[in-house]
């Protein structure tokens, strides 16, 4: 099936980052972390020949996108020292999900912590302050450049970051930020 515009902007931005920096990802580790779809996991397969994983906290979709040859499996992002599968990962896609912790902190030091030495995580979040969509599941509202700075707080190096979103998509932030680079 197609990739959605909003999911097109994100693979935009890495295919950027890699193309520029000649980075090879040949048999590296692609975590796309709240999957729903695995479009953009199986893209950086098919694209990139990468071995790519995902993480939900939805039973039903791992059980059935394993089915269909996906490495995805069931995982509390908010629960500290997690490892997430047996190896690091260095591509890390991160899409509506912090919104939905309730330690958003924690949450980014297990991916930290689940991230190769020189790694990317690539992670976007709705901007909505005091006002936390609940009928959406969110839990957090953040503020502008919160984001940002917790990404800088935890040890990530932020190299990009915008707001640009879909067509007739919320208010975001998205950022691209590295480890060990």
């Amino acid at each position: 099936s197609p990739i959605e515009e909003s999911n097109q902007i994100r693979i935009n931005e890495i295919d950027a980052l890699i193309t520029q920096n000649s980075i090879d990802l040949n048999n590296r580790n692609y975590l796309e972390i709240g999957f729903r779809v695995p479009k953009v996991q199986n893209y950086f397969r098919e694209k990139y020949n990468m071995n790519d994983h995902g993480l939900d906290i939805n039973m039903f979709n791992c059980e059935l996108f394993n089915e269909l040859g996906y490495n995805v499996k069931v995982v509390d992002i908010n629960k500290e020292n997690t490892k997430f599968f047996n190896n690091k990962f260095d591509i890390v896609s991160c899409y509506h999900v912090l919104e939905h912790t309730y330690n958003p902190e924690a949450a980014l030091i297990n991916i930290y912590n689940n991230m190769s030495d020189k790694s990317i995580l690539h992670i976007e979040i709705p901007i909505e302050a005091d006002n936390p969509q609940l009928n959406y599941g969110h839990l957090i509202g953040f503020y502008p450049q919160e984001l940002g700075n917790l990404l800088n707080h935890i040890g990530f190096k932020i190299i990009y970051g915008t707001n640009k979103t879909h067509t007739g998509g919320s208010y975001i932030e998205r950022y691209i930020a590295t480890k060990g680079y």
